[in-house]
């Protein structure tokens, strides 16, 4: 199965969402398996984009930022602790 590959601006507009957004959820570690090309520009793979598909769902509601990565963590069956699942 071949992957997908989106630059930043692409990914930007299939979301309407600024290159700075992107650039901070990027920073605050919502996106942990992002490919980087060898210039070092971010590359979003499909599984990438799902990923920010959730985020936007998930501050739609109000969700902050914070127990967005929370909720990520425990999606992508990272460790957690118990009382980070059951606060969210």
């Amino acid at each position: 199965m071949d992957t997908n590959y989106y630059n930043i601006g692409e990914v930007s507009k299939m979301f309407n969402l600024p290159i700075s957004t992107l650039h901070y959820y990027d920073r605050e570690g919502l996106f942990p398996n992002l490919n980087r090309s060898e210039s070092g520009a971010r590359r979003f793979d499909d599984g990438t984009v799902e990923t920010l598909r959730l985020i936007e769902c998930l501050k739609k509601t109000g969700m902050e930022i914070n127990r967005i990565r929370i909720s990520l963590k425990t999606v992508t069956n990272e460790e957690q602790k118990p009382a980070e699942t059951v606060v969210l």
